[in-house]
Formats: structure tokens, C-alpha cells, sequence
């Protein structure tokens, strides 16, 4: 549940689910690698999921010309920048699953609501749905305890061949918070957020709040392997934690980061 940071939002075609949010909306202006592979590594993600979507096409061919066009535009400029500003991810066949908070840590709570709970559970649906991909998972917690910050980025570092995805539910005091957001927080990361976070806001058609660098602890310090922390929906925004109540939701939550995972890992072999 990290707080709110101010970011520039930046969508491809006036599309919103192509987003990348930086902590300075002027970096979209310079030539930094890390902004440009950013951008277009979650461009990457999303024409993906649109072509699957056309692939799949069930309305006839009214409109089709027009949404391959489109794609087939922004295709070319994901995969030439790609090519030029970011660099390939190692392979990997290991997912160190972090679920967030535990024991006498709550997290974010309203009334018998807790973080910690929805967390666990989200986790573990991941975590089956990995295992069905052929990826070995590791949980750094299966239960309601509390493990200190420096055990789950020590997890993080454990393993080689792997990636490390914390989960966890936002917070809002005022209420007024919603959506999916994804944090990095060294460049390893960046195409990893980006996946996931497509594929989330695709399976959950909840608000996109985009791909955003943080220093949380235990992204920044899981040094080995690329590390990022996902924020699933806000337990203060009482639509959201109506839905996230139902074990229907949290598989699409869980469906969306999985799926994330695993075009990732292909998009990297």
C-alpha cells in the first residue's frame, strides 16, 4: 500500500490502456533509455493483447481494417524503439511470489477487511496458475504470518533464473482511489510492470493507473533478479472492495498478473 506518488500519464492513440507514468512527465521529452523503454515496453504488452483480441474477432470484418491499421502502427514503433533503448530480459523459470503484510501486520483495513488476507489468496491463485505454465513458484509466505521486509527481498535474491512479484491492495484515507497500478524499481523491472500491469487492467477492466517507479524496500532491494510490486484495486474504495470480496474477482486479479508473467517469460526466451 504505497502512498500516491504525482507522475506524468502519457497513452498511445488516445488508447487508455497503453499508459506509462513517470515521476516527471518531462522525461517523455528526453532521449533517456529508461524513459523509451519504458513507454514502449508497455505498448509492447498491450499490442499483444489487442491482436489477440483481433485474432479472436467475433463481430465480422466492420471496423477490422481500421483497428489493424492502428496496431499495426504503434507495432512497428514498439518493436523498432525496443529493439533500440531496451535491453532483453534474462530467462527464467522461477516466480518468487511476496504476498504483502501478514500477521499482526493488517495493511490497508476497513472494518473485518484486511490487506493481508486478500493478498494471501490473490497469491495463491497466482500461484497455481503459474504452476499449470510449467514455472516453479515460491511463496515467501502460505500462511498469516509476519515476515520483516529484509526476509522477502532476501527471497528475492535467493533464487537465480527467477523474478520477484509482490502483491498487495492500495489505500486511500479519502476514499476516492481506484484502479491497478504496477511499480519497478531498477530497470530489470520495467518490462516486467509492464506486462503485468496490461494484462491486469485487461482481465479486471479496472481504471489503469499506470507503470510507476517507487523505492519501496523490497523492490529496491532485490538485487539479483527483476523485482516489481503490484497494487491490486483499493480496499478504501468501497466499489472496489465490494468486488475484491469475491473470490470471482481476485482469480481475475489473479488470472491478469499471471498471464502478465507468463507473455513475459515468452517475450523472453
Amino acid at each position: 500500500m504505497p502512498q500516491e506518488e504525482s507522475c506524468g500519464t502519457f497513452v498511445f492513440w488516445g488508447h487508455p490502456g497503453i499508459v506509462c507514468c513517470l515521476p516527471d512527465a518531462k522525461k517523455l521529452a528526453s532521449t533517456s533509455r529508461e524513459a523509451n523503454c519504458e513507454i514502449h515496453a508497455v505498448a509492447a504488452a498491450h499490442f499483444k493483447i489487442v491482436f489477440e483480441q483481433i485474432e479472436n474477432h467475433e463481430g465480422g470484418l466492420f471496423g477490422l481494417g481500421r483497428v489493424m491499421i492502428r496496431w499495426l502502427a504503434v507495432a512497428g514503433l514498439v518493436f523498432v524503439s525496443l529493439a533500440a533503448f531496451c535491453q532483453s530480459a534474462a530467462a527464467f523459470d522461477t516466480v518468487v511470489l511476496d504476498p504483502g503484510h501478514g500477521g499482526h501486520d493488517r495493511g490497508a483495513s476497513i472494518g473485518y477487511v484486511f490487506e493481508k488476507h486478500l493478498a494471501l489468496d490473490t497469491a495463491r491463485r497466482v500461484e497455481q496458475l503459474l504452476k499449470k505454465a510449467g514455472l516453479k513458484v515460491i511463496m515467501t509466505r502460505s500462511r498469516d504470518v509476519f515476515i520483516p521486509l529484509p526476509g522477502r527481498a532476501a527471497a528475492g535474491n535467493r533464487y537465480g533464473n527467477a523474478i520477484f512479484v509482490s502483491l498487495h491492495y492500495n489505500y486511500n484515507r479519502g476514499g476516492s482511489g481506484n484502479g491497478v497500478e504496477t511499480y519497478y524499481n531498477k530497470s530489470s523491472g520495467y518490462s516486467l510492470a509492464a506486462y503485468i500491469q496490461a494484462y491486469l487492467v485487461q482481465s479486471t477492466r479496472m481504471t489503469n493507473r499506470g507503470v510507476k517507479t517507487a523505492g519501496f524496500h523490497v523492490i529496491r532491494n532485490t538485487t539479483r533478479n527483476p523485482a516489481v510490486l503490484v497494487e491490486c484495486g483499493f480496499v478504501s474504495n468501497s466499489t472496489e472492495r465490494s468486488r475484491m470480496m469475491t473470490g470471482e474477482f481476485r482469480s481475475k486479479i489473479a488470472e491478469g498478473v499471471a498471464q502478465g508473467i507468463v507473455a513475459y517469460k515468452k517475450a523472453n526466451r
